[in-house]
């Protein structure tokens, strides 16, 4: 039998069934080497894929390859290039994915799918770090404008706004560690939980908490005329070396009233009040232990504003009527705070201040700081004025630097023996001081006399001088004889014009800078005030006989005129107990004891312009009670004195002015009846305005009827004692 003949080709696909060695086609013997392992059996060409991986930062990046059902994966930590250990034959298709990401990454390949035809070494992973965000809630009592501040390998500021919540606006990366603190919050204290966060996920849970500090509120009035100042912008701040500190601002509303919170009321603070209808006024108030403070403000309107065109030069008197100017301005010297000329027209309003007449109308109280020791010194006026100068635009405008103007400043009108020439002082309307600069000599011009200098720039201007002190000791206690600690005492001049303060201490105590060799009234304010009483001084420390009385619900009546008539009187009739003869508190009986209260005049002023200040430290009898003014003496009406009566009734002030001009010297209308109190059987107090003129027996029941009450059991209309003068 013949066998075929085997060839190369026929053995192709031939599956080998022993495990003999094949001897290569060509023969050869068995001791012939053996030859290598062919490393692509069949002859196909194989392909590997590589490549590079970056900005990875921590493990856990899972790739895989996927060819003709076979999957490859490798898992990477911080490497920076790769490779895969299969080798591909030429034209087989791989898938490439991401099965997992590395913590806090994201990862992607280049490319997905590859039909190999040549080796691949530039497969890329690009890794991108997951950014998250930082959000949180605001509570409390927030301040309108704050900031939280974030800080790690840069610093963030983000802009909080009250009880708004909050996201910062930029992201953060994984286990990035973040330090979180709140700005500075004057009036508020603010804390921010948790203080410092690390971020692994989408952070929302921050929490800023906020407590203000302090409230002030109160009511703004006319100071003139009484009514309420809407409108009126108030300001508190305070003071270090670096400049003002804001709290914040607020407007009042249509009632005059205003209230702010987060107010520091624990340190001394400033109460700036301003507006176009009014002279700017600044008061400083020192802690007094409550947080909650009610601040009852008069601020003085403007008196006259005129027009100007801004080439022309600046001459101005206090009323379109003047023939004297109070203030003369050279044309063409006015700038902005910019120093750009002014735009349009110019507006001016000015408002000539007589302290004799309205000594708590000057801004701020009457004091300086001593230029060489800083210590704050009392000052008296001579007279005063207030200037503000706007263009078209509503920029403030002042002089250019080294140019001046000439001022005229009225004389005040209670002043006997003027100096010839005096200091000038400015208001500084951040620390509420009089500021020293420069001097005036008193002339007379048209028969009026004014002091006359030269100012560089513009605010309220006073003729003032630092006057020498003594030290009034003395103590205020409450209606039950307790000591009353923080209470502000206040002295006013009678003999001068000028105030002083100070502070009582945890007794109850106080020592007060007064006018040396003076007459002058002394009192208590906080919510109520005190009884006034006179106090004369000598050129040596003196103590109060005894303390000054406190009520929670007290009555001041204030009496103010100018040169005539010369002699006003206070009038007071009220109920008393078990009886219908009523009482009359005036000058032939100054007090009057109702219970255990007792009502004081503290003063008879006989010679122009008061005060005479009434005090009810309490009401313990319901009824009605009416306050007068008789015109006892003296030329001229009770109108265009002109006359001003001022009540403070449970820390809100009431002005009442004559409603009409009658003659006031003839015997039917010599009595301006001005108000009622009306204390129900609570003891309530509901103020009446009455502000009509009669005669002096019918004055206790004139309108009793037209308010549905009893009529007064009036005393017999005896003939008032005569004055020695």
């Amino acid at each position: 039998m013949k066998y075929p003949q085997l060839t190369c080709a026929s053995l192709k696909g031939i599956a080998l069934l022993t495990a003999l060695s094949l001897t290569a086609c060509g023969g050869s013997d068995s001791d012939s080497p053996e030859p290598e392992p062919n490393p692509n059996p069949g002859g196909t060409t194989t392909y590997n894929v590589s490549g590079t991986i970056d900005n990875l930062k921590r493990g856990d990046l899972t790739v895989s390859g996927t060819a003709s059902g076979s999957t490859e994966s490798h898992t990477f930590t911080n490497e920076t290039s790769f490779s895969f250990d299969a080798d591909y034959p030429a034209g087989t298709e791989v898938n490439f994915e991401i099965t997992q990401q590395p913590t806090g990454q994201e990862c992607a390949l280049s490319q997905t799918s590859l039909t190999l035809n040549s080796d691949v070494t530039d497969l890329a992973i690009t890794c991108d770090d997951i950014e998250y965000s930082v959000s949180g809630t605001v509570t409390g009592d927030a301040p309108a404008d704050f900031s939280l501040i974030a800080s790690g390998d840069r610093d963030i500021t983000v802009p909080l706004s009250g009880t708004d919540p909050f996201t910062i606006a930029e992201d953060f990366i994984y286990e990035q560690s973040v330090a979180l603190a709140i700005g500075d919050t004057p009036g508020y204290e603010c804390e921010v939980t948790p203080a410092e966060v690390t971020v692994t996920d989408e952070v929302s849970d921050i929490a800023v908490s906020c407590t203000s500090i302090g409230s002030v509120s109160g009511l703004v009035t006319n100071f003139i005329s009484g009514e309420v100042a809407s409108d009126v912008t108030i300001t508190t701040y305070s003071l270090s070396e670096t400049g003002e500190t804001e709290f914040g601002s607020v407007t009042t509303d249509e009632n005059g009233l205003y209230e702010m919170i987060g107010v520091d009321t624990t340190d001394t603070f400033y109460l700036r009040v301003s507006s176009a209808e009014y002279v700017v006024d600044v008061e400083r108030h020192i802690a007094n232990g409550e947080t909650e403070r009610v601040l009852n403000l008069n601020i003085l309107p403007i008196d006259y504003s005129t027009t100007f065109a801004a080439t022309d030069a600046i001459n101005i008197g206090e009323s379109a009527e003047a023939t004297v100017n109070i203030v003369e301005i050279p044309a063409s010297t006015l700038e902005t705070a910019d120093g750009n000329a002014p735009t349009g027209d110019i507006n001016a309003t000015i408002t000539v201040i007589d302290p004799s007449l309205y000594v708590e109308a000057m801004p701020g109280l009457y004091t300086t700081s001593n230029s060489e020791t800083g210590d704050i010194e009392p000052i008296e006026s001579f007279g005063a004025f207030s200037l503000t100068l706007t263009d078209a635009d509503g920029n403030d405008l002042d002089l250019v630097d080294g140019t001046t103007a000439t001022v005229r400043i009225p004389l005040a009108s209670g002043v006997t023996n003027p100096p010839a020439t005096i200091p000038l002082y400015y208001f500084d309307e951040s620390t509420a001081l009089w500021v020293e600069e420069g001097e005036a000599t008193l002339t007379v011009i048209d028969g009026a006399s004014f002091y006359v200098g030269t100012v560089s720039h513009f605010t309220t201007w006073n003729a003032d001088q630092v006057y020498n002190t003594v030290q009034l000791l003395g103590c205020v206690v409450d209606t039950e004889g307790l000591p009353v600690a923080n209470v502000q005492v206040l002295s006013e001049g009678t003999s001068y014009i000028g105030r002083s303060s100070a502070y009582t201490d945890a007794e109850g105590d106080f020592v007060l800078p007064v006018r040396r060799d003076s007459s002058l009234l002394v009192f208590a304010r906080a919510g109520g005030q005190t009884n006034t009483v006179v106090i004369n001084t000598s050129d040596v420390d003196s103590q109060l006989e005894s303390c000054l009385v406190i009520g929670e619900s007290s009555a001041i009546v204030k009496l103010t005129w100018g040169a005539n008539p010369s002699d006003l009187d206070t009038h007071l009739t009220g109920p008393q107990e078990e009886t219908d003869t009523r009482f009359r508190v005036y000058y032939a009986n100054q007090d009057q004891t109702i219970g255990n209260v007792t009502i004081n005049l503290d003063v008879d002023d006989t010679s122009s312009y008061g005060p005479e200040v009434l005090t009810i430290p309490s009401f313990v009898l319901p009824g009605r009670y009416r306050y007068s003014v008789y015109h006892y003496s003296g030329s001229g009406t009770i109108f265009s004195s002109p006359t001003r009566v001022e009540l403070r009734l449970n820390d809100r002030t009431y002005v009442f002015n004559p409603a009409e001009d009658v003659d006031s010297s003839a015997s039917s209308f010599r009595m301006w009846v001005v108000f009622d109190l009306i204390v129900d059987d609570e003891l309530n107090v509901e103020v009446m305005e009455i502000n009509q003129h009669t005669t002096y027996s019918d004055a206790e029941t004139l309108g009793v009827e037209a308010f549905d009450g009893g009529k007064f059991s009036a005393e017999a209309a005896q003939p008032l004692p005569e004055k020695l003068y």
